[in-house]
């Protein structure tokens, strides 16, 4: 379902009125929900990148910061990266 901003609708003859506050308050409430669950999602994200990190034995970690956008992700915590790098080089597959 997307998520649209309350407006001001028309009704007949050209009339134009503005959200009964029951429907601004629910679009609100709806709208904090989104973006706790937006901020939540990014800090288990951010937690994730930090448990595969963790996990990796200290040569592996220096192999990693020899990539040349290892900063980069490293700074983004992007774990996608992270994931797909570390499959590439157990795979022995060339890192990116």
């Amino acid at each position: 379902m997307e998520q649209t901003e309350p407006t001001a609708t028309t009704v007949a003859e050209g009339m134009v009125t503005q959200p009964s506050s029951i429907i601004m308050k629910r679009y609100e409430a709806k709208y904090k929900k989104f973006f706790d669950r937006q901020d939540k999602t990014e800090e288990n994200m951010t937690k994730l990148y930090s448990l595969i990190w963790g996990q990796c034995t200290e040569a592996l970690q220096v192999t990693l910061e020899g990539i040349d956008d290892f900063q980069a992700k490293d700074d983004a915590f992007d774990e996608k990266w992270l994931l797909e790098t570390l499959s590439d080089y157990l795979w022995n597959r060339t890192c990116r």
